[in-house]
């Protein structure tokens, strides 16, 4: 958590700065800030990622600084490039996860299609995933689920080689009224006249 962390190192540095200390202890304080960042980078794999904008010697060499001021000033900035890369590496995770759902429900449209059932795909809470899917796509995730079985369905229709109703259930509808009275509240039309509606104008329906 950036303001959290920044916040309490900021505090850390006033505290210290209030103070003298002998060499030995502020060299004592570099080291154990030394571990803590080192450790932090080698448990997340992230030395690649922050290798050309932090400097390892200067993470573990109190002697390259002029001052304590100095060396807390290096390392408040690298704080911010691990905070940066987090954040890029959190957006990549985010838009992996939305195009993985979206795929799910392209491929899957009359399977289980609840939020929970969504959610666990890719282990997140349900409630952070609703939020996520409408940050990331402009849509709410029910809107994306009726557009996709919207799709699938006008597309069967056109290919006429599968009945109404074989549709209907194809895109988790067993219920005809049901099914019908999604179809026609998003097209104006019946399942029938739309497939019928298709065939007569030799294929220009959208």
């Amino acid at each position: 958590k950036k303001e959290a962390f920044l916040q309490t190192f900021n505090d850390i540095r006033v505290s210290l700065a209030q103070n003298t200390f002998h060499a030995s202890v502020c060299g004592e304080i570099f080291y154990s800030l030394s571990v803590l960042f080192l450790s932090y980078l080698n448990r997340h794999g992230m030395w690649e990622a922050v290798s050309s904008k932090v400097d390892y010697e200067k993470l573990t060499r109190f002697d390259r600084y002029a001052s304590m001021e100095e060396a807390f000033r290096y390392f408040e900035q690298t704080a911010i490039h691990i905070f940066e890369i987090q954040n890029i590496e959190h957006q990549k995770r985010t838009v992996a996860a939305v195009q993985k759902i979206q795929k799910y429900i392209q491929d899957h449209p009359g399977g289980d299609l609840s939020l929970s059932s969504l959610a666990d795909l890719v282990y997140f809470n349900p409630k952070y995933l609703s939020r996520l899917f409408k940050q990331v796509t402009g849509m709410n995730l029910s809107d994306y689920i009726l557009e996709v079985k919207l799709n699938t369905v006008k597309e069967l229709l056109k290919q006429n080689n599968m009945k109404v109703h074989e549709i209907a259930e194809f895109v988790g509808y067993f219920s005809a009224p049901s099914f019908t009275r999604f179809f026609k509240r998003a097209t104006g039309m019946t399942p029938q006249e739309y497939r019928d509606s298709f065939l007569q104008s030799g294929g220009s329906n959208k």
